[in-house]
């Protein structure tokens, strides 16, 4: 994996996508990401987590199966899987996008610079 050649070259944190990623669920993650690193000074893996759960949380109006019929409500817009991987989410109408699967990986030796 590429990811890991990286790190093994020397680079200390790598954040990328190992699918096809859906570019506005791409936007999203990156303006996330990095806002967490320089306005709230979060490590990158926390940073990483919370531009997974930006993703994850943007909606969209659809139905939802509920007991006595479909409820109108937000249902998620994406999920972070493969575009080839079924969604889970068979009880929501339209079905979840897949934005693609993030990955996030250190190196294991930290430099001093």
């Amino acid at each position: 994996m590429y990811v890991q050649a990286i790190c093994n070259a020397g680079v200390q944190t790598v954040v990328c996508w190992s699918t096809d990623v859906a570019d506005e669920a791409a936007r999203i993650f990156a303006r996330s990401f990095f806002e967490e690193i320089t306005k709230n000074n979060v490590p990158a893996k926390e940073a990483f987590e919370q531009a997974k759960l930006a993703v994850t949380s943007i909606t969209r109006l659809g139905k939802i199966a509920g007991v006595y019929g479909p409820v109108e409500g937000h249902v998620p817009k994406y999920e972070l899987r493969c575009r080839t991987t079924t969604s889970p989410s068979t009880q929501v109408k339209p079905r979840p996008i897949a934005a693609g699967v993030p990955v996030f990986m250190e190196s294991s030796e930290k430099s001093a610079v």
